[in-house]
């Protein structure tokens, strides 16, 4: 995955900082993330996924799911 976003991809030096945004499980480690385990000024507030989701659905109702194309069965 990492390739697809970054072809060009190099080594930095720890003077560097990277800007990342990850949920809270990959933050966390999750999903063999363990490169953001212990990441520095992390900032870990705000309203949770699951809560912004039911408002916006909520807000939207009725929300009818589709595909666009993206997720096919091989």
């Amino acid at each position: 995955m990492g390739r697809r976003f970054f072809s060009n991809f190099h080594r930095t030096s720890a003077e560097i900082q990277i800007l990342a945004l990850v949920f809270n499980r990959s933050r966390n480690g999750g999903d063999g993330y363990a490169m953001f385990k212990g990441a520095s000024n992390a900032y870990d507030f705000g309203p949770d996924l699951a809560d912004v989701t039911a408002e916006y659905l909520a807000a939207n109702a009725p929300y009818t799911p589709y595909t666009d194309g993206r997720i096919t069965k091989k």
